[in-house]
């Protein structure tokens, strides 16, 4: 609500720029509805326009919250497209910031989970934008309260089944032991920086292994090459060919999951230190492979999936 007003507020100093409103209503609890008409009639009132975004997909009976996370941005890119929008902005805090960074650590995520969310990222066909990622929930607290802003506690923000609401539970005890959220938000930050540098470096070696592009929807490159490379620079290496071939040089929302990459890139990365070939697997829409072809020098290649047959 903070954020549709603030950017109510600002429409009138960026000519040219309109907002639209969206709320999702993902089917999860009865009151989601009329939460949603609630913003709309707010929305109405401030003259921007606003539309109600449903999931009405099945629910998976585990990990609601991951699924309908997903759905929300799938929702998000979709309905932005259809209205020829440029961003998408969601009013992501510090708090939630520090609870992700901390929801990673519990998890043993590497430098990228750390780094926590980034305040601007591709989302499908759009950008994704947080423009409040780096003030505190207290902050727009209070920002509703002296405007006299209504808005709606979610309750499931105090529902204990979900990750997220115990490790919020755990802040203050956290807190209380010297790991202040600001020291959390640090941490995101150092991640953040050692990640941008390990990605330029991945750039660097994607570009000089890189030996043929040929046919569309493949990449070769130098075998020898990749494996004077360290592990994490192959993982994003086979990330970065992987998004290339299968989404055709486009942005997909989500890309190969984290523990099918690592495994793959584990695999390639002891054949290729070995000298051995790998017989090709399947990742996110692309088939990887270490080939030694006769008379020439070993390769690895990342060539897009073939469509699967209908039944």
């Amino acid at each position: 609500m903070a954020l549709m007003r603030l950017a109510s507020l600002a429409a009138p100093l960026l000519p040219g720029t309109v907002f639209h409103a969206a709320t999702v209503d993902h089917g999860l609890r009865p009151e989601a509805r009329s939460e949603a008409l609630f913003v709309a009639e707010i929305a109405r009132m401030i003259g921007m326009p606003h539309d109600i975004l449903t999931w009405d997909e099945a629910k998976p009976a585990t990990g609601v919250q991951k699924a309908a996370r997903e759905a929300r941005y799938a929702l998000l890119e979709r309905h932005a497209t259809t209205r020829n929008a440029q961003t998408v902005m969601t009013a992501h805090t510090s708090d939630d910031q520090a609870e992700t960074i901390l929801m990673r650590l519990a998890r043993g995520s590497g430098i990228d989970g750390l780094a926590g969310m980034r305040r601007v990222k591709p989302l499908g066909r759009v950008t994704l934008a947080r423009p409040l990622l780096g003030s505190p929930k207290s902050r727009l607290l209070a920002t509703c309260a002296q405007n006299g802003w209504d808005f709606v506690e979610d309750p499931s923000n105090r529902d204990e089944s979900y990750t997220r609401v115990r490790i919020r539970a755990l802040l203050p005890l956290i807190e209380a032991e010297g790991l202040a959220p600001h020291r959390l938000l640090r941490l995101g930050e150092r991640a953040r920086e050692a990640s941008e540098a390990l990605e330029s470096c991945a750039g660097r070696a994607f570009d000089g292994a890189l030996t043929e592009n040929g046919e569309p929807g493949i990449l070769l490159f130098d075998a020898a090459a990749l494996a004077q490379e360290p592990v994490d620079i192959l993982r994003r290496i086979l990330a970065r060919a992987v998004e290339s071939v299968s989404t055709g040089g486009g942005q997909r929302t989500y890309g190969p999951r984290r523990e099918r990459l690592e495994a793959l890139c584990f695999d390639a990365f002891q054949a290729l230190r070995a000298g051995n070939p790998m017989p090709a697997r399947s990742l996110a829409g692309a088939e990887i492979a270490i080939e030694h072809p006769p008379g020439s020098s070993p390769v690895l290649s990342v060539r897009r999936s073939a469509p699967r047959r209908k039944a």
